[in-house]
C-alpha cells in the first residue's frame, strides 16, 4: 500500500461534544480526511442520564429540547467547518451512551476509523476521557485518540 492509498480510509467517524478537545480532534479529522479523500461523519451523542433522584417519568421535556438544540448547534458549526475545509461531511445526532452510540454508528456506516478527543465535557476528573477510553476498549475498528495540546484546551487542575 502506498503512503496515501485512498482505499485505506474512506469513511471516518468523529465524535464531537462541544468541548475544545473535540473541536481540536475535528480539525485533525479534517486533515486526515483530505489526505485520504475520506468522508467524515460527525457524531454528537446526547447522553441518556437522569439527574440524581429523578424518576424516568419526571424528565423535563424542555431540558431534553435544550440538549437537542445545543447538540444541533455543535453539529451545524462542525458541518460549516467541514465545508470551509472542503471536506465531505454529514452530521448525526444520537441519544444514549456516547461510547456505545459512536461504536454502533461506525458499524452501521461501515466506517474505517473512529476519531475522538482525549477529553470531553465531563464534570469530574474521574470521568475525563472515559468516553474515549470506552471507545478504544470496545470498538471493532481502529480508533485514533487525539490529545489536545495544553495551549488549545485548558482544563482545571
Amino acid at each position: 500500500m502506498s503512503s496515501c492509498d485512498e482505499s485505506f480510509m474512506k469513511k471516518i467517524i468523529v465524535a464531537v461534544d462541544g468541548s475544545k478537545c473535540s473541536e481540536y480532534a475535528l480539525r485533525r479529522a479534517f486533515q486526515i480526511a483530505k489526505v485520504f479523500k475520506a468522508k467524515v461523519i460527525i457524531a454528537h451523542v446526547i447522553p441518556k442520564m437522569l439527574p440524581y433522584g429523578v424518576e424516568a417519568a419526571e424528565v423535563d421535556t424542555p431540558y431534553h429540547d435544550f440538549l437537542v438544540g445545543e447538540a444541533n448547534k455543535v453539529l451545524r458549526s462542525s458541518l460549516e467547518k467541514a465545508k470551509e475545509e472542503g471536506v465531505e461531511a454529514e452530521g448525526k445526532l444520537l441519544e444514549g451512551s456516547p461510547a456505545d452510540e459512536v461504536i454502533s454508528l461506525a458499524e452501521r456506516e461501515g466506517a474505517d476509523t473512529i476519531i475522538v478527543g482525549s477529553r470531553g465535557t465531563a464534570v469530574t476528573r474521574a470521568e475525563l476521557g472515559s468516553v474515549s477510553e470506552r471507545v478504544v476498549r470496545y470498538s471493532p475498528i481502529p480508533v485514533l485518540v487525539i490529545k489536545c495540546p495544553k495551549h488549545f484546551c485548558r482544563f482545571p487542575s
